[in-house]
C-alpha cells in the first residue's frame, strides 16, 4: 500500500499537476507517457504483472460486436452534441492543438497517443491495482479518476465528465474481454472522431 501511495502521488498527481500548471509541459506529455510507462515496465515483476502479449490476444466476436455498438452510439452522441453545442466540442481541443497541424495531430494522436494510454492505463495501471486486492470495483473506478485527471489541461468540463466515463466503460471491457485491443480500436476511433470535429 505505501508503494501504491508513492505512486499515486509521483508517478501519477506530479506529472498530471504540471501538465495542469504549466500547459507548455503538455507538448511533452508522450515522454511524460513513456517515463510511465518504463516505471511499470521496471516494476513489472515486483508487481507479478502479466506480459502484455497476453493482453492482445483476440476476444469473442460478441465482445468485438457489444464494443462496436457502444462507440457507435457514442460517435453518434458526440456528433449530434456538436451540431447543438460546436463549441462544446471545440472547446475540448482547441486549447492544446495547433489547426495548422490537423493532419499530424490526427496520426499521432491515433498511432501514438491511444496505444500508450491504452497499455498504461487498461494494460499497467489496472492490474497494478487489481493486485491491491480492495473491492473488485476499486480498480475500474480510480483507474477511471485517473485516466479523466489526465485530461485536465483541456480545461473542459465535457472531456473531463466523458473521459471518466469511457475510463469506467473501458477498464470494465478490459477486465472482461482480457484484452486491450477492442477499448484501443474505441478509444481511437472515438477520440480522433473529437479531434475531426473540432479541428476540421
Amino acid at each position: 500500500m505505501q508503494l501504491f501511495i508513492f505512486e499515486t502521488i509521483f508517478v501519477v498527481f506530479l506529472p498530471i499537476s504540471l501538465m495542469i500548471l504549466s500547459p507548455q509541459v503538455y507538448v511533452f506529455r508522450h515522454l511524460i507517457g513513456i517515463a510511465i510507462l518504463a516505471y511499470f515496465f521496471l516494476m513489472r515483476r515486483h508487481f507479478s504483472l502479466p506480459p502484455l502479449v497476453t493482453q492482445l490476444t483476440i476476444p469473442p466476436l460478441k465482445h468485438w460486436i457489444e464494443t462496436a455498438v457502444i462507440t457507435l452510439i457514442l460517435s453518434l452522441s458526440l456528433i449530434i452534441i456538436n451540431h447543438y453545442y460546436p463549441e462544446s466540442v471545440r472547446q475540448m481541443v482547441q486549447s492544446l492543438f495547433s489547426h495548422d497541424k490537423k493532419l499530424l495531430v490526427l496520426i499521432s494522436y491515433s498511432l501514438l497517443s491511444v496505444p500508450l494510454q491504452e497499455i498504461i492505463f487498461r494494460w499497467l495501471y489496472l492490474r497494478r491495482l487489481q493486485l491491491l486486492r480492495l473491492h473488485p470495483a476499486f480498480p475500474i473506478i480510480w483507474s477511471s479518476i485517473v485516466f479523466s485527471s489526465v485530461h485536465f489541461p483541456f480545461h473542459s468540463p465535457l472531456m473531463i465528465i466523458g473521459t471518466f466515463i469511457l475510463g469506467l466503460w473501458w477498464s470494465y471491457s478490459t477486465i472482461k474481454q482480457q484484452s486491450i485491443i477492442p477499448v484501443s480500436i474505441s478509444h481511437a476511433v472515438l477520440g480522433a472522431l473529437i479531434l475531426l470535429l473540432a479541428l476540421f
